[in-house]
C-alpha cells in the first residue's frame, strides 16, 4: 500500500510541474522576459499537516502551482520531548489575486517514531487560506489539513506564519 501511495504522490507532483515550467533554455535573450514570476517563502506551522509543528519552505511559480517541503516534529502532551518528527511535501494549486489567496493542495508525509522500527507514511491535503500582504514581506496562512491512510483520517487544522524570502516579478506590486 505505501508504495502506491507514493506512485500517486510522484504522479500527482508531475503533473503539477508539467503545466507549470517550461525550458528557457533554447528561446532568445529578447524572451527571458517571459520567465515565470516565483515567489518563495518560509514559515512555521502549528499544527497543521503532522499535527505539531513544521519548519516549511514553499514556492509559488506564476501565482498558479507551486510546491512546499517542511520538516516537522510533534511534542507529548507535557512539551517535553519530541515524539516524532518527518519531512512533508505537498504540490498546490493557488487561486485569487496576487494578495488573497485560495490554496488546494495534495502531498504526503513521513512520520518518523523512535519508539517504531518502521516509518509510517500519510497522504494529506491542504484547503485554505493564503495571505500575501503588498507592502510587506509577510506570509500568512490558515487552512484544513488532514491526513489519512487506509485505516485512519485525521481532522486537522494549521495557522502558518512566515517571510517571502524572494520574488522574481517584473511587477511586485501588480
Amino acid at each position: 500500500m505505501k508504495k502506491m501511495q507514493i506512485k500517486i504522490i510522484l504522479l500527482f507532483t508531475i503533473y503539477i510541474w508539467a503545466g507549470v515550467l517550461k525550458s528557457y533554455a533554447q528561446l532568445p535573450y529578447s524572451s527571458y522576459s517571459e520567465q515565470p514570476d516565483i515567489i518563495s517563502s518560509a514559515y512555521l506551522e502549528i499544527w497543521g499537516n503532522s499535527g505539531g509543528f513544521t519548519i516549511n519552505y514553499d514556492f509559488i511559480v506564476n501565482g498558479r502551482s507551486g510546491m512546499r517541503v517542511g520538516l516537522f516534529g510533534f511534542t507529548d502532551r507535557d512539551l517535553n520531548e519530541i515524539v516524532s518528527t518527518g519531512i512533508v511535501m505537498t504540490g498546490n494549486l493557488f487561486f485569487g489575486s496576487d494578495v488573497h489567496k485560495l490554496e488546494l493542495g495534495a502531498g504526503g508525509f513521513f512520520d518518523i517514531r523512535p519508539d517504531k522500527s518502521d516509518t509510517d507514511f500519510l497522504m494529506t491535503t491542504t484547503t485554505g487560506y493564503r495571505l500575501h500582504p503588498r507592502n510587506n514581506k509577510s506570509v500568512f496562512r490558515l487552512g484544513f489539513t488532514p491526513a489519512f491512510t487506509s485505516d485512519e483520517f485525521r481532522w486537522q487544522f494549521g495557522i502558518s506564519y512566515g517571510r517571502r524570502l524572494s520574488f522574481t516579478s517584473r511587477n511586485v506590486n501588480r
